[in-house]
C-alpha cells in the first residue's frame, strides 16, 4: 500500500512501458504530541528498500492513461488522488473497498489480495518464479515459493497428469 500511494506520474515511462517503483508512503508517529500527531511521508526507499522496475502490458498503460486524463496532474503530482498532496493509504485501501463493493466483487480482502491475485495467475500462466518474485519485490524467491507453492504443486499435478498418454 506504501508503495501504490508513492507512485507518481513520472514513475512511468509510458515509451517504454516500465513502472519504476522507488520509494513509499509511511505514517510517522510524535507520541509527545498532545494529542498524538500523525504526519504522512515520503520516505525515499522501498518496503524491501530495493528499487525495481516493473513491465507494463499494453492494457495497463491504457488504464493509466485513461486514470491519468480524467484526474489530470502533472509529473510530480501522485498517481492515486491526482495532486502534489501526499495519498493517505488509509483513504485508498477505503476507496479500494468502496470500488470494489460497486464492481460486485464479494469479500475483496483489501488491496493487497491485488499482488495474491497478480502473483498466482502469473504462476498458474507458466510464469518462472523468480520473474513473480522480481516483480513483487520479495526478498527471495524462497519466500515467493513458499508464499505461492500451493499453486505449484497443482501445476506438478497437472504436469504429471500430461503423462497418462504415453
Amino acid at each position: 500500500m506504501g508503495e501504490l500511494s508513492a507512485l507518481k506520474w513520472k514513475d512511468i515511462d509510458f515509451q517504454h512501458k516500465i513502472l519504476s517503483v522507488n520509494k513509499a508512503v509511511v505514517v510517522v508517529y510524535d507520541y509527545s504530541a498532545q494529542p498524538k500527531k500523525r504526519t504522512l511521508t515520503v520516505q525515499d526507499t522501498t518496503k524491501s528498500g530495493k528499487p525495481r522496475v516493473i513491465p507494463l502490458n499494453q492494457k495497463a498503460i491504457q488504464i493509466l492513461e485513461t486514470q491519468r486524463s480524467l484526474f489530470g496532474g502533472d509529473d510530480d503530482c501522485f498517481i492515486v488522488n491526482g495532486t502534489k498532496q501526499i495519498p493517505d493509504k488509509t483513504v485508498v485501501a477505503n476507496s479500494y473497498s468502496k470500488i470494489a463493493r460497486a464492481a460486485k466483487i464479494p469479500d475483496p480482502s483489501g488491496i493487497h489480495t491485488l499482488r495474491h491475485t497478480f502473483a498466482s495467475s502469473a504462476i498458474r500462466k507458466g510464469v518462472d518464479i523468480k520473474v513473480v518474485s522480481e516483480i513483487l519485490g520479495h526478498a527471495s524467491v524462497t519466500f515467493t515459493y513458499n508464499t505461492y507453492v500451493h499453486i505449484i504443486d497443482e501445476q506438478k499435478a497437472r504436469a504429471v497428469e500430461l503423462l497418462n498418454d504415453i
